[in-house]
């Protein structure tokens, strides 16, 4: 089954969406997740080709020469989901007006998973990687946001 991703304009705080302020992720996994919520934008409008900014921001963001390689794993990741995940996915994308200061919980279980194994905490980011699938097989996301953290040398290979 293929995922559907969804920025609807209904999206707002009493909806659900959680703050970055009250979490504990730090500027590596918002940047991130604004590589994947222009992946999202891509699969949702194949047409504005967001694709491209997804790469761009990855190269600005993360140190040479590790920003395409993130953003392909970041894809790799959004590919996981789409494989396993039935229901849709709402995100913010990159331009609304609260990108930079909330996360829908969607959002949030998928840095919560990426933190926690960056952070060491498998079990943690196993039950996070659940959520975010549905209960399906969460094997592949864990093993590319695994491939994420080793890239950048927090996790040994």
């Amino acid at each position: 089954m293929s995922l559907h991703f969804l920025y609807s304009p209904a999206l707002n705080e009493l909806n659900g969406l959680k703050s970055f302020a009250k979490s504990d992720f730090d500027a590596f996994d918002r940047d991130v997740l604004t590589v994947a919520r222009h992946l999202f934008e891509c699969h949702q409008y194949p047409e504005t080709q967001a694709w491209k900014f997804a790469f761009r921001h990855a190269e600005l963001a993360f140190p040479p020469p590790f920003g395409a390689t993130i953003a392909h794993a970041v894809s790799a990741m959004v590919d996981a989901l789409s494989a396993v995940r039935s229901r849709t996915f709402a995100y913010l994308p990159v331009h609304h007006l609260q990108a930079g200061e909330a996360m829908t919980q969607e959002e949030n279980y998928l840095l919560l998973t990426l933190h926690d194994i960056r952070t060491h905490r498998a079990t943690r980011a196993r039950t996070h990687a659940m959520l975010l699938c549905e209960g399906g097989d969460c094997d592949r996301l864990l093993f590319v946001a695994r491939s994420i953290a080793i890239i950048t040398g927090e996790v040994d290979a």
